[in-house]
């Protein structure tokens, strides 16, 4: 199918829809209040059961700019391509139906990435569950050539396409094609921008908290702490296989921020799977480590640490000793670079 030419000045905003009756009012509220006017909202139902769709005709109703596709379910992944295939915009963002962002989001980012001549722009987001609010968040300002891939390791720029407002371009193929959402993976995200990203020249990061990720305990991503062994959670290996891959042709220090992320999933979930007795699978992840062991030979003294620590405890594992128990293995952050953060919150926000 031929690409859609953009409308100059235009703001695509592809929001996926499924059983989310409780906050697309919410969501819908803070995209048609925005500052920036010049927007199409296109809200792909994949194939709600609860009355989703009929809250969605409802907005249509009172805002032109909406315009409603319905599909059969097929995931994020297949939603997000729907969306991508009628979009006009100059400019694309995604939102999640259950998520809100803040009332100059589009102006701000929009005006950035004018102002800097940059390929997209990324801003600050408040991670909400339900018990506290983390606030990811990076120094302000421009990022070049690869260092713009290596930052989708980095807290504050995140592994999300939700965060940020993209040029048209950036996400079009040598074919003229969209550039689409790999469908059936966790982390969908992360595989997509792993491939957009290197295309890009220039990005700008904007140091404000306009986007609201809710962390609900029913979603996708959970909003709880636990590492999930099911078979839709095993697929961020094969997600996270695919980001090293492709960042591996970007050059060799994101290779290593990509294969670190990797080795810290198959970690955690190795494990859970010793906590489960789950033999099978802990052979399994051990041979994966192992493979990515062979790649991942980290460049500073505090992840050459973490890689000892790790063979250590998964030492104390094999004799049945829980080492996350223990104070010496005390959790802590895995992913805190320079001039980027995950903080918590001391206020509630809404």
């Amino acid at each position: 199918m031929k690409s859609i030419p953009a409308t100059s000045g235009l703001v695509s905003v592809i929001i996926p829809v499924y059983n989310t009756s409780a906050y697309i009012d919410r969501c819908l509220d803070s995209v048609t209040k925005q500052s920036y006017n010049n927007i199409e909202i296109i809200l792909v139902d994949d194939g709600s059961t609860d009355d989703s769709y009929e809250k969605c005709l409802s907005w249509a109703k009172k805002d032109d700019r909406i315009k409603i596709i319905t599909q059969k379910n097929g995931g994020l992944s297949a939603a997000r391509n729907a969306g991508l295939d009628v979009c006009e915009g100059e400019y694309i963002q995604f939102l999640d139906s259950d998520d809100k962002i803040g009332q100059d989001m589009i102006k701000k980012m929009v005006f950035a990435i004018e102002e800097n001549n940059a390929d997209l722009a990324a801003c600050a987001f408040y991670n909400i569950y339900e018990d506290k609010t983390l606030k990811g968040s990076m120094k302000p300002g421009i990022i070049v050539g690869k260092d713009i891939v290596k930052s989708i390791f980095s807290p504050g720029f995140f592994l999300s396409s939700c965060n940020k407002i993209f040029k048209r371009n950036l996400l079009i193929s040598e074919t003229g094609q969209f550039i689409k959402f790999t469908k059936g993976l966790l982390s969908e995200d992360s595989v997509w921008l792993s491939e957009i990203l290197p295309k890009a020249k220039r990005a700008i990061y904007v140091d404000i908290p306009f986007y609201y990720w809710y962390r609900r305990s029913d979603s996708l991503t959970k909003g709880s702490g636990e590492v999930r062994l099911d078979k839709r959670a095993m697929t961020e290996i094969t997600a996270f296989e695919k980001v090293a891959k492709n960042c591996k042709k970007v050059g060799d220090d994101v290779y290593e921020a990509a294969n670190k992320r990797l080795f810290v999933i198959l970690k955690q979930k190795l494990f859970a799977a010793y906590r489960k007795k789950d033999k099978k699978l802990t052979k399994e992840l051990n041979t994966k480590i192992k493979n990515v062991l062979k790649e991942y030979k980290p460049s500073n003294k505090v992840d050459k640490i973490v890689v000892i620590k790790f063979k250590f405890m998964r030492l104390l594992y094999r004799m049945n000793i829980n080492a996350e128990d223990l104070a010496l293995f005390s959790k802590r952050p895995e992913f805190v670079t320079r001039d980027s953060s995950m903080e918590e919150l001391k206020e509630k926000i809404q």
